[in-house]
C-alpha cells in the first residue's frame, strides 16, 4: 500500500501553545504567592497580577485560589505514586511514607496546608483534594498493605485501612501543626511498629534505614527515645 493511501494522521490538538504558557505561568504565580504570604491573603486578582494576565483568565481553568494550589500541589509531586510493579511492597511502603515526609517538609508541604486549610470552608475544593490528592496515594499505600496481608507479613484480620492510618497520619499531624517534621528514622521506626521487617527482606530504606542503625549500634528504642517524639 502507498503512503498516497493511506488516511491522514489525525491531528491530536492539545491546546495552543500560549494556553500552555499562561496555565503555567498562573500556576508558578500562585504557589510564589502562597508560599510567601499565605493562602488567607491570595486573591484570584493578585494571582492574575503576578502573573500577567485578566483575572477571566484565571476564572478559565479555576474557582479559586486554593484550586489553583492544588494544580500546582500535583504537578509538583506526581512522581511520588510510582514505584515498581515488582517491588517488595514493604520496601515500596518505606518509600512511600519517605516521600511524603519529603513533601511535608518541603514547599510543597506549605501548599498541602493551606488548601487542607482552604477546603473546610471551600466545599468544592475539599472534593478535588480528596479525589485528585488523597485518594491515589491511599489506593497506592493500600495495594502495597494488601500484598503484605497476601505475603504473611502483615495479620490478615486487621483493617488495611487502620494500618494505613497508623503510618500516615502522624506525618499529617506534625504539618498540620506545624510541628517538627518527622526524621527519616522516625518514619521508618513507626513503620516498623506495624509492619516488621522480615529477617531475610530487603535493607529498610533510606540512610536512616535498619542497616544504618546496625552499624551504629542503635536498637529503634535508643531512637525513639533520642528524638523526644
Amino acid at each position: 500500500m502507498s503512503t498516497a493511501s493511506m488516511p491522514p494522521e489525525p491531528v491530536r490538538r492539545r491546546g495552543r501553545p500560549r494556553s500552555a504558557t499562561v496555565h503555567r505561568a498562573i500556576i508558578e504565580a500562585a504557589v510564589r504567592l502562597a508560599v510567601e504570604h499565605g493562602v488567607e491573603r491570595l486573591t484570584v486578582d493578585a494571582i492574575a497580577q503576578a502573573a500577567g494576565v485578566s483575572r477571566t483568565t484565571v476564572y478559565k481553568w479555576w474557582h479559586s485560589p486554593a484550586a489553583v494550589l492544588l494544580e500546582g500541589m500535583l504537578e509538583r509531586e506526581s512522581a511520588s505514586l510510582e514505584y515498581a510493579s515488582d517491588a517488595d511492597p514493604r520496601s515500596a511502603m518505606a518509600e512511600h511514607l519517605l516521600a511524603l515526609r519529603r513533601i511535608a517538609d518541603s514547599d510543597t508541604g506549605e501548599l498541602v496546608r493551606q488548601v487542607l486549610a482552604a477546603s473546610v470552608r471551600d466545599e468544592r475544593t475539599g472534593t478535588e483534594l480528596r479525589r485528585r490528592w488523597l485518594m491515589p496515594r491511599r489506593a497506592v499505600a493500600l495495594e502495597l498493605i494488601e500484598r503484605g496481608i497476601r505475603a504473611g507479613e502483615l495479620p490478615d484480620d486487621i483493617d488495611p485501612s487502620a494500618i494505613l492510618d497508623l503510618v500516615v497520619a502522624p506525618i499529617y499531624h506534625r504539618l498540620m501543626f506545624r510541628l517538627p517534621s518527622l526524621s527519616q528514622r522516625e518514619v521508618l521506626d513507626q513503620l516498623r511498629l506495624v509492619w516488621p521487617e522480615r529477617p531475610d527482606g530487603p535493607p529498610a530504606a533510606g540512610p536512616d534505614g535498619a542497616a544504618a542503625r546496625r552499624e551504629a549500634g542503635r536498637t529503634p528504642v535508643d531512637g525513639a527515645h533520642e528524638a523526644g517524639a
